[in-house]
């Protein structure tokens, strides 16, 4: 624990992450050197008593299994786009209509483009969802190698609670695209409206 006598000094340490909260927000990890998680050594010191290592390898190896399970599921979606594969339980995508697949090669212009319609279609998608009360997955901007190294606004899944299903994950995707389907830049997401843009 981190006691200030003035406590504007704990701004010293003050840091946004982009996956947490966006800037402005009243994010309370912020100014915490935990970050996100904010005092919880006792929770940590009591599930490993109750929960102990069987415990703990149980509920790993599922939420390994579950993200596999997603990845698996975006993989064969024609309208969705595994960017970074699991790493433990974390993954991200994002939306990309399966007209999209036969651009075929592309200009830097088309490319960052696409890439910008991507990102505004991933951001309006992502607060209609979360506003929606149903589900929620949050968001967060990465380097994207397959958009030619451009920074790109992506779906960021950690999965983590064990009595999430493959329904539940099918569910998400569905609400996605539904809400995507009514967006205006959906419809305006072909490759001669690319070109157009370029």
């Amino acid at each position: 624990m981190a006691l200030f006598k003035n406590p504007h000094d704990s701004n010293s340490v003050r840091h946004h992450a982009q996956y947490i909260l966006r800037q402005g927000s009243k994010d309370l990890g912020s100014t915490t050197l935990e970050g996100s998680r904010n005092g919880m050594a006792l929770t940590v010191y009591s599930s490993l008593h109750i929960l102990g290592r069987a415990g703990y390898e149980l509920l790993i190896d599922r939420a390994i299994d579950l993200a596999k399970q997603f990845a698996d599921l975006i993989n064969q979606h024609d309208d969705f786009e595994l960017i970074t594969a699991p790493v433990l339980s974390l993954l991200t995508y994002r939306l990309r209509p399966s007209h999209l697949a036969r651009m075929g090669e592309t200009t830097n212009a088309q490319m960052r483009a696409l890439n910008s319609s991507l990102d505004s279609l991933t951001v309006a998608v992502q607060k209609q969802q979360r506003e929606a009360g149903k589900s929620f997955v949050s968001r967060t901007r990465i380097e994207v190698e397959q958009y030619n190294g451009l920074s790109a606004t992506v779906f960021r899944v950690v999965l983590a609670n064990p009595l999430t299903s493959r329904d539940d994950l099918v569910a998400i995707l569905e609400e996605q695209l539904t809400i995507a389907k009514a967006q205006d830049i959906w419809d305006s997401l072909s490759q001669e409206r690319l070109i157009q843009i370029a």
